[in-house]
């Protein structure tokens, strides 16, 4: 004991032990290694305890609260086929060189929020080690990895965080999560109820893209989070447009993707729609003013400059404006003799661009977005 706080100096070795009653090791040293396999703990804390060696948890049972809030594991630490029934916080936890979580169940969840989990540097000719391994890991509450980091110190690339296998019959929450590299997450075979992890992240992950992808999407649309659903339908659009063959993926990359935004960016093609009118119109303007010069020429020496400048204006705006006026329901009705090729075909363009949007529109509106489902 040194100024009051526990400290163990050697090998501390606490497997098969039974703890009825509350047990504290808060602010503990445990300079050598902790063995506590197959402990029985009522109640336990460790919070702000300080591992110097190797850790062993493994099958260990937790059955009142299990506290590892700010705890340091400077060596890694293993929690392997470990059983917390009651809540459990490794909230702002160290583990500077990995730790090991594979086959643990959670009978009300677990709280990693802003946990740093850090890659053992490998040896020479070694791979990337794991910083965290959560596989086959099962869970009646959420698992909240909110702020958390998972760090690598060395230059190679690799997974260093796996959650393959994981059931949750809650939320499996990443939010704000930090991952080094491309391909250092891996998420195979997940069962969760609620994926709350940013789009943008997929791309960390190994494998399976897809699977995440359509995780996060039903999960946001069960939570009428439609922004996200939609960001994860349009990644999925991505992925699969990288199989289909040249003609087909063109034509995917230029209209689906880039012009109609895959019918969840309603934007996209009104853009499309303002700026491809707005060419047309100055086209025409320039088409018509360079027919009529000498007219505007001494329109020009009449009106003065600025009022010129206005009627060019006003002009232009006109050429605009009947541009769009192409795309309304009115504007065949309105014509009179035959329609030119070139009006029949921006009117079509303009036509399909607003559908576009529209559609574009209905996705992004909860109770659009269920109509359209409900009929399809």
């Amino acid at each position: 004991m040194t100024k009051n706080r526990l400290e163990f100096k050697r090998h501390a070795d606490f497997s098969l032990a039974v703890f009825d009653n509350l047990a504290s090791f808060s602010g503990a040293l445990l300079d050598g290694r902790g063995d506590f396999q197959d402990a029985r703990f009522s109640e336990v804390t460790f919070a702000h305890a300080e591992f110097g060696d190797r850790a062993s948890f493994d099958r260990a049972s937790f059955r009142g609260f299990a506290g590892f809030g700010d705890t340091g594991f400077d060596q890694p630490v293993s929690f392997q086929s470990a059983d917390f029934r009651d809540r459990t916080d490794f909230g702002v936890a160290r583990f500077d060189t990995g730790g090991d979580f594979s086959a643990a169940q959670f009978a009300k969840g677990a709280s990693f929020l802003g946990a740093e989990f850090t890659a053992p540097v490998p040896r020479k000719g070694e791979g990337e080690q794991e910083a965290a391994s959560f596989n086959s890991v099962a869970s009646a509450g959420s698992l909240d990895f909110t702020f958390a980091k998972f760090i690598s110190k060395s230059r190679k690339t690799g997974v260093i965080a796996l959650f393959d296998d994981v059931v949750c019959s809650r939320s499996l929450i990443f939010r704000k999560t930090q991952f080094p590299n491309e391909d250092s997450l891996s998420m195979t075979r997940l069962q969760v109820s609620d994926l709350v992890l940013d789009v943008g992240v997929v791309r960390q992950v190994g494998s399976h893209r897809r699977d995440v992808l359509k995780s996060i999407e039903d999960s946001a649309k069960a939570r009428d989070d439609l922004a996200v659903a939609n960001k994860a339908e349009y990644e999925l659009r991505v992925l699969e447009s990288k199989r289909y063959g040249f003609p087909w993926h063109q034509l995917d990359y230029v209209f689906f993707r880039g012009v109609a935004g895959y019918f969840v960016r309603p934007f996209r093609p009104l853009l499309v729609l303002v700026i491809l009118a707005s060419l047309v119109a100055i086209g025409r303007y320039a088409y018509e003013r360079g027919g009529r010069a000498g007219e505007r020429a001494a329109a020009a020496l009449r009106l003065g400059r600025w009022q010129s400048a206005g009627r060019q204006c006003g002009d232009f705006l006109t050429c605009l404006l009947d541009a769009f006026a192409l795309a309304g329901p009115r504007w065949r009705a309105s014509r009179e003799g035959p329609i030119a090729l070139g009006d029949r075909v921006q009117a079509i363009a303009y036509r399909l661009l607003l559908v576009c949007a529209i559609i574009g529109l209905a996705n992004s509106n909860p109770t659009l977005r269920k109509m359209v489902d409900t009929l399809l």
